[in-house]
């Protein structure tokens, strides 16, 4: 399979890939930069070289860990994380999911035309077909006609249902305006956004021009988008967020009884 392709099935849409063809793969090279649990910041060409490279510092096993970062191709990165020594998969089982999702933000965030691909799966359920792999994949390949029914699938498809979570927070994101094009498949309109996304007054622009733009639809998504960015603005600015605090406090000494206000709960 030379990409990943968009099916229909009685448990809804799935979108299936494998090959390193398709951007949604570990495999796809997709050059981002991301700090390590080491907390140093790197560049890295795919997520299989993160996740494995992150893998290897786990473990400080620093010589597997340069190797890793010094291959170029992604077979041969993960045949080079297989050798990890000191490794204890109780320990790595613990920490991996949240090293793969951190991989995929980080690319997803960095890559434009990935981030797109990732967008068009939007309302499907991302499948990682493969037939060898029981635990990130679904352990049947992308040709089995049994993939339509997630009850015969052999694997947990936890990469899938991570991608499913960094395409549900990425398009919650404001910065990223092309999710009204994309929700309602004006193909133009998204790229002319994405292509001028540092314009915010071109981008809000473009954004009332979007083709078969449906109010019901766009008030039920942007409500989320907006809870979303609003609760993230807050997170990652705390002089914001002290000041909001201290609107909270003022309201609490006015009333007897404390009252949560506004559209979102606070994530402390």
């Amino acid at each position: 399979m030379s990409s990943h392709k968009r099916v229909s099935s009685s448990i809804g849409d799935l979108t299936l890939f494998y090959s390193g063809a398709s951007s949604l793969s570990n495999f796809h090279l997709s050059q981002f930069e991301s700090v390590s649990i080491d907390g140093s910041k790197k560049h890295f060409t795919c997520v299989e070289q993160y996740f494995k490279y992150n893998k290897a510092l786990y473990f400080n096993d620093q010589k597997t860990a340069e190797e890793i970062l010094a291959e170029e191709n992604p077979m041969k990165m993960r045949a080079v994380g297989r050798t990890v020594k000191g490794f204890d998969e109780k320990k790595w089982d613990e920490i991996k999911e949240d090293v793969m999702k951190r991989g995929l933000l980080a690319k997803f965030k960095q890559n434009n035309e990935a981030r797109k691909e990732l967008f068009e799966s939007v309302n499907s359920r991302c499948v990682f077909c493969a037939p060898s792999d029981p635990i990130w994949g679904i352990g049947l390949d992308i040709t089995d006609d049994e993939l339509i029914d997630d009850k015969k699938w052999k694997g947990q498809n936890k990469l899938g249902r991570i991608l499913d979570e960094v395409r549900e927070e990425l398009w919650m994101k404001p910065e990223y305006a092309a999710n009204k094009a994309i929700l309602f498949k004006d193909d133009k309109m998204r790229d002319e956004i994405m292509n001028n996304a540092e314009d915010p007054w071109h981008v809000k622009a473009c954004g009332r021009k979007v083709k078969n733009f449906d109010n019901d639809l766009w008030e039920e998504k942007s409500y989320e988008i907006m809870k979303t960015g609003v609760r993230e603005k807050f997170q990652q600015n705390p002089e914001f967020l002290r000041e909001l605090l201290k609107i909270g406090k003022t309201h609490r000494d006015r009333y007897d009884e404390p009252r949560q206000q506004g559209p979102f709960k606070m994530a402390w």
